[in-house]
């Protein structure tokens, strides 16, 4: 009963962590701000980021000359792992050119290769397209070019573009509340140059990640499975071949020359 009850806790801790759903928050105005939050009350801000406090202790010549110490420590690290990937990157290329052509069969071709990116890339686009929910809440442009006629071109040209833009991503995204968005595009023939106020939300859960991991993998699997067995196909069809030859009989060729015919004289 006891081992019951840990098997369930342990299910509904994972069940928990599925659910989570994670928000990014993009908002532009004078400054760039991208925040990340869980369940509406853990907040990380990524940007901008906080500004480091000056502490004089860490200037003194015994610390300056500990981090310039640990720098060159760093450097002569940096070097040494460069040098190590160079020289490994020398040794895998030698490797391959002594692999034989049915190890070689093994791996996937490069036409295969780019199939399975393009199969995993239409799967994550449609996939992550379907599972992101976004929630535009401010997007306010103020067209300015600083010259009036340029200024009336651009924003016929924005307006012409918005409203197919809204319809694509209405159509093919899990947008929220589009229709109660502050969207405003407004031109301003004085202006010198382009000002927005943009807040827009992206939000999808870890379940819905690791639906999109499991599928990304399992396209992986299957290409190097096909690979393996159109290597096998081929080792069988040279093997086959090679029995063929060994079954054919020998061919038999006479010692001597054989006598013309018809020229025996008789008596």
């Amino acid at each position: 009963m006891i081992v019951l009850k840990i098997l369930l806790g342990i299910l509904i801790f994972f069940a928990l962590i599925l659910l989570i759903r994670a928000t990014v928050t993009i908002e532009y105005g004078e400054t760039l701000s991208l925040v990340v939050s869980v369940f509406g009350i853990i907040r990380i801000r990524i940007l901008p980021s906080k500004p480091k406090k000056v502490r004089l202790g860490k200037y003194t010549p015994k610390k300056i000359k500990k981090r310039q110490e640990k720098q060159r420590k760093a450097a002569i690290a940096k070097a040494k792992k460069k040098e190590e990937k160079k020289q490994a990157k020398k040794e895998k290329k030698e490797a391959e050119k002594k692999l034989t052509p049915q190890e070689k069969a093994k791996r996937p071709t490069l036409i295969e290769n780019i199939n399975m990116i393009l199969e995993i890339l239409k799967m994550f686009f449609s996939r992550f397209s379907k599972h992101l929910r976004i929630k535009v809440a401010r997007l306010n442009l103020v067209i300015a070019t600083g010259d009036a006629a340029n200024t009336a071109i651009l924003y016929g040209a924005i307006c012409q573009a918005v409203n197919p833009i809204v319809l694509l991503l209405e159509k093919h995204l899990n947008i929220n509340k589009l229709e109660k968005a502050d969207i405003d595009v407004r031109p301003d023939f004085v202006g010198e140059s382009i000002q927005a106020d943009v807040k827009i939300s992206f939000s999808i859960s870890v379940w819905q990640l690791a639906d999109i991991g499991l599928r990304a993998l399992k396209s992986f699997i299957k290409t190097k499975l096909n690979a393996a067995k159109r290597a096998a196909r081929a080792e069988a069809a040279a093997e086959t071949r090679r029995q063929a030859i060994k079954r054919q009989p020998a061919s038999s060729s006479a010692g001597g020359k054989r006598p013309p015919a018809g020229n025996s004289n008789s008596k």
